[in-house]
C-alpha cells in the first residue's frame, strides 16, 4: 500500500469508525436516568461491545496498517512525531478499557446511578473524542500534501 489514493481509502474507513463509535457513545450520554432497566442494560452491553471489541479492532487497524503506511509515505517532517503521539494515546486508552468493562460488568451496576462509573465513562468518551479529532485533522492535512510515493 503506497499510493495516496489507497492511503485515503484507509482514512475513510477510520473516519467511518470514528463516526460509528461516537454515535454509540452518544447513545449512552443521552440515556435518561429514568430509562427502563432493559434500555439501560442494552446501552451498557453496547458500550461494552464498543469498548471491548470495536475500539480494539479500530486501534489495530490504525496501528498495523494506517500508521505504518503514512510513516512510509511521509517519513520526514512532523508526521512521524504526530503518529507516535497517536500511538501513545492508543496505549493509554487500551489501559482504561478493561477496567471500564469490569466496572460495567458488575452485577446490578447502574452506570447512570453510579457516579464513579459514569465519570469514568464520560472521561473515556472525552479522551476518545479528542483523540479522534487529532487523527481526523492529521488525515485532512495529509490529503492536502503531495503524494511523496510518486513524486520525483
Amino acid at each position: 500500500m503506497n499510493s495516496k489514493s489507497q492511503l485515503m481509502e484507509l482514512t475513510l474507513l477510520v473516519s467511518a469508525d470514528h463516526i460509528f463509535i461516537h454515535q454509540c457513545l452518544d447513545s449512552y450520554r443521552t440515556l435518561q436516568s429514568d430509562a427502563s432497566p432493559t434500555e439501560k442494560n442494552a446501552a451498557v452491553e453496547q458500550i461494552k461491545h464498543v469498548i471491548g471489541k470495536k475500539l480494539l479492532e479500530h486501534f489495530a487497524l490504525e496501528d498495523q496498517r494506517v500508521f505504518p503506511a503514512f510513516e512510509a509515505a511521509y517519513p520526514t517532517g512532523n508526521i512521524p512525531q504526530i503518529i507516535a503521539k497517536l500511538r501513545e494515546e492508543h496505549d493509554t486508552m487500551r489501559g482504561l478499557m478493561q477496567p471500564l468493562i469490569e466496572m460495567l460488568s458488575t452485577p446490578n451496576s447502574d452506570p447512570l446511578a453510579n457516579q464513579n462509573i459514569n465519570r469514568a465513562l464520560i472521561g473515556f468518551f472525552i479522551k476518545f473524542r479528542e483523540h479522534a479529532v487529532r487523527e481526523d485533522d492529521l488525515f485532512a492535512e495529509l490529503s492536502e500534501m503531495p503524494d511523496v510515493t510518486t513524486a520525483s
